[in-house]
């Protein structure tokens, strides 16, 4: 089966059958083209059932050379393990090159502390100033979402 076709298909299962959002669909048709993409340009690769596990790690080795962060690496490699397992329950394939993949390791996140002297004018008041309630909704927001605040000049 050609990329293009089982490509087809699987943002059909994700869009109709998934219900993946908008973004994800996105996200996971272009790893998947250009997974496509580095298989046609460096193995001359067209078809599903010609990639293995270490033409498949040969890409993931391209993409941390090129410092691809090891987030956005895990991401793709995500996105082409659902795709391979969308052609398994399809019998469109017979191995899955996905199953002796592993993700790179990703760098954990320290932990964000509020300062000694904030805490401590927290606990001498009663009624905490805006500033640090704005300060402690922030701290929590970043340490229970995983998100970034970012000031803009």
């Amino acid at each position: 089966m050609s990329f293009a076709d089982s490509k087809e298909q699987f943002l059909k299962y994700l869009n109709f059958e998934k219900r993946f959002s908008a973004n994800t669909s996105s996200a996971y048709n272009n790893d998947l083209s250009q997974f496509f993409s580095f298989l046609e340009t460096e193995y001359q690769i067209t078809l599903l059932n010609e990639i293995n596990h270490t033409i498949v790690r040969s890409w993931i080795v391209k993409m941390m050379e090129a410092e691809i962060s090891a987030r956005s690496v895990n991401r793709k490699i995500t996105a082409i393990k659902t795709f391979y397992k969308f052609l398994e329950r399809q019998e469109l394939i017979t191995e899955n090159p996905m199953l002796k993949v592993q993700t790179p390791k990703t760098a954990k996140r320290l932990p964000v502390y509020v300062e000694k002297e904030k805490m401590n004018f927290l606990q001498a008041n009663d009624e905490p100033s805006l500033i640090c309630f704005n300060e402690i909704l922030l701290f929590y927001t970043h340490t229970h979402t995983h998100t970034h605040t970012h000031t803009h000049t």
